[in-house]
């Protein structure tokens, strides 16, 4: 049915045609998408690296996201098609695209796109930022013709990230005649970089790092061979270009010694750092590509730490790197490294040192100055003249060496992310709609519509947690399918202390959720019984304290509640999937909470099964049941003890159409009666047998005496209203013990 609200608009849904450039093109395979810093591709709920689903070619795919952003009470979300064109040479641009933005287009060729067409977002009017994550190793090459393509890629967190092998990568960059250098690969020493290309296979080293047209050539080869620790440079022996990782992988025995016979000619200048100036700390940065995300981690010299009574720290980053495994490997080599270089030296040699290149390693020995056969790395090499001859090295003791193993831990964080996602909903109503609820939220003009076979829905839900931000009505009918009605409001709710008889008028709470919403005078149902709220008083927490109430309201009468029975503030908060359903339907009905990491899974919730009655159309039940006996004892039907003699039942009228919304208690005086509305009495005996059963009483009392012979011992009674066929929807069933 439609409430006074439906016909509202409080947003709109946002559709939207992008076209995305990535990159250059083609690549391998894209991997992720994120919008907002949230998951919508691939869309399988819980499904974890390595993702089983990606775009590996031309293609349309399909994001299901749509709350992504909180669905229709937050931001909306993401859902449409993505076609994917990877930019191939030969490439022909969907017909429909290039129709849309009419005259002349391009196919786009060797440029990666993507198309987005569909729901971008809701509420909000503001396209939230698009991520991809990709892979690209072995496509794009010149030709396609993959250098080595045995040790092109480096698999790194148990096949979650596809990294690229750093010689393919400098391969690349010095050869290919698009966007490269574009050296004829006859240039290149390939036995040398095979080699190399060979180590960081072995040693796992693999890089994800993108190259922007911003940055030179030049600057991000040699960003490159920073995270490698390696060198280039032109052979002079061959002419080629060599490519040389600086490893531990030489026999002090085989190096090149310098001394005064052998060509060294001076030791210009030698630096030794103080013990003080020393780096007992390297803090490395790197970047998690699944995270997408600068993290690090650090390697300390303990011993130097001690030793200076302190700590000096360098940190440096290498954001090509995808791993914390990695990273910590490479800051104990550049806590190395930096101990090395604190020993420094100015060395001159003649011709014979000409084979000595950037990244060598040799040996010099000059006992003059006390150094004997001391192993150093080359840095800068410099020639002079050709009538000179000398070549000056600016050297650094050799440390340097890539160690396999890393005993560096990763910090740990003690920021923990929030739990945001959805839970089940336990403290909840789902039940048919009652006049009340009728006259609450549909107008006059709906209202006029209903007739006594109508019914409908209706919910009340508290908050689970305080991530939750409303919920979704799912719902069915006989024999159809569930459909989603979201946008749903939590209801403030409570729960009782202690047991409630059936004419308490005070009631202990505690544990409340969201109580600064309520008012003192707000309608309130626990169980199946509703309560109008006199006063509350809260202790100094806020969310514990009493409550006055006046029982058995509407089309209920009073109940017994356990402890720990939610209470539920339902004025304002309730409900529905506005669906007109009619008496004899069962419906099946499920609650799923948003959140703004997106709605419960149905397969999660818990469906209710609702047989509806029609009950916003059945007489209010009577309030006041006394049993009078004894000499006139005034006894609530539910505390009535054994008596002799003759008695009389007595009650109040109740009126549903006068009393409209207004929640009139169960004691209060005579409402009505609703028109053409009588009562029922039954007896039964103590087997549960009809004794009497007395029809169309339409006054508000009913006497027995001597000649009621029938209507002893342990006896059961149910009391009802009645109008137009329809029985009040709750009736007193209550035990009375009369004797003669």
């Amino acid at each position: 049915m439609a409430s006074k609200n439906s016909s509202q608009i409080i947003g709109y849904r946002y559709f939207m045609t992008m076209q995305m450039g990535l990159g250059v093109g083609p690549i391998d395979e894209i991997v992720n998408i994120k919008v907002g810093d949230k998951n919508v591709w691939p869309t399988l709920e819980g499904q974890s690296e390595p993702y089983s689903e990606t775009v590996k070619g031309n293609g349309t795919t399909n994001i299901r996201a749509a709350s992504v952003f909180g669905g229709e009470d937050g931001e909306g979300g993401v859902d449409g098609t993505l076609t994917v064109q990877m930019g191939a040479p030969d490439q022909i641009y969907p017909a429909w695209f290039k129709n849309m933005l009419g005259g002349d287009m391009p196919d786009f060729r060797g440029v990666v796109t993507a198309i987005f067409d569909g729901m971008i977002c809701a509420i909000n009017p503001y396209p939230k930022s698009w991520e991809f994550r990709v892979r690209r190793t072995e496509k794009g090459w010149q030709d396609d013709q993959v250098w080595q393509p045995t040790y092109v890629t480096i698999w790194l967190a148990n096949s979650a990230i596809k990294a690229m092998n750093p010689a393919h990568i400098l391969y690349e960059v010095i050869t290919n005649k698009k966007w490269g250098r574009g050296f004829d690969k006859s240039r290149i020493a390939d036995t040398v970089w095979l080699e190399a290309a060979r180590t960081l296979y072995n040693e796992g080293f693999g890089l994800c790092i993108p190259w922007k047209r911003q940055q030179s050539l030049r600057d991000f080869i040699q960003e490159i061979l920073d995270h490698i620790g390696g060198a280039i440079y032109l052979n002079r022996e061959t002419g080629l270009i060599d490519l040389k990782l600086i490893r531990d992988d030489y026999n002090v025995g085989d190096l090149p010694l310098f001394d005064y016979n052998s060509g060294l000619l001076s030791i210009n200048k030698s630096e030794t750092a103080a013990l003080t100036d020393a780096v007992s700390e390297i803090v490395v940065r790197y970047h998690d590509p699944i995270k997408n995300e600068d993290l690090q981690v650090r390697a300390q010299n303990l011993a130097l730490m001690q030793a200076t009574e302190g700590v000096k720290s360098s940190s440096v980053s290498y954001l090509g790197i995808p791993t914390q495994e990695l990273a910590a490997r490479i800051a104990q080599r550049d806590l190395k490294a930096t101990a090395a270089s604190a020993n420094r030296y100015t060395v001159t040699l003649d011709r014979r040192a000409w084979r000595v290149y950037p990244g060598a390693v040799f040996r010099i020995s000059a006992p003059d100055r006390g150094i004997n056969n001391l192993v150093l790395r080359a840095g800068k090499v410099t020639d002079s003249t050709f009538t000179d001859g000398k070549i000056t090295i600016e050297a650094s003791l050799d440390v340097f060496g890539m160690p396999s193993v890393s005993f560096v831990a990763p910090e740990p964080s003690t920021w923990e992310p929030p739990l945001n996602g959805p839970s089940a909903i336990d403290a909840k109503l789902i039940r048919e709609a009652t006049y009340y609820d009728m006259i609450r939220t549909l107008s006059e003009a709906n209202l006029a519509y209903v007739t006594n076979t109508s019914a409908a829905l209706s919910t009340v839900a508290g908050r689970s947690d305080n991530q939750a931000l409303s919920y979704i009505i799912r719902s069915r009918p006989d024999g159809g399918s569930f459909a989603n009605h979201g946008g749903k409001g939590f209801a403030p709710y409570c729960r009782s202390v202690g047991a409630l008889s059936y004419y308490n008028g005070t009631i202990t709470f505690d544990s409340g959720q969201d109580l600064s919403l309520i008012e003192s005078t707000d309608l309130i149902q626990i169980g199946d019984e509703f309560m109008g709220v006199t006063n509350i008083t809260y202790n100094a927490d806020g969310i514990s304290g009493t409550m006055d109430v006046s029982r058995g309201c509407l089309d209920t009468i009073p109940q017994e509640h356990p402890h720990n029975s939610p209470i539920f503030f339902i004025d304002g908060n309730i409900a529905s999937d506005e669906v007109e359903y009619a008496a004899g339907e069962t419906i099946e009905v499920k609650l799923l909470s948003q959140t703004s990491a997106g709605s419960l899974d149905p397969d999660l919730a818990a469906t209710t099964s609702l047989l509806l009655s029609g009950r916003q159309a059945r007489p209010y039940p009577p309030g006041a049941l006394f049993v009078v006996h004894g000499g006139g004892a005034w006894t609530p039907c539910f505390n009535a003890p054994p008596f002799t003699g003759d008695f009389q039942l007595q009650w109040t009228h109740r009126d549903r159409i006068t009393q409209e919304d207004f929640p009139t208690g169960h004691w209060e005086a005579n409402v009505g009666p609703e028109i053409g509305v009588t009562y029922n009495v039954r007896f039964y005996n103590s087997s549960n047998t009809l004794l009497r059963s007395i029809t169309g009483i339409s006054d508000n009392f009913l006497n027995f005496g001597a000649a009621d012979t029938d209507l002893v011992g342990a006896l059961r009674v149910e009391v009802e209203s009645y109008r137009d066929g329809l029985a009040s929807h709750q009736k007193y069933d209550f035990p009375l013990t009369r004797s003669l």
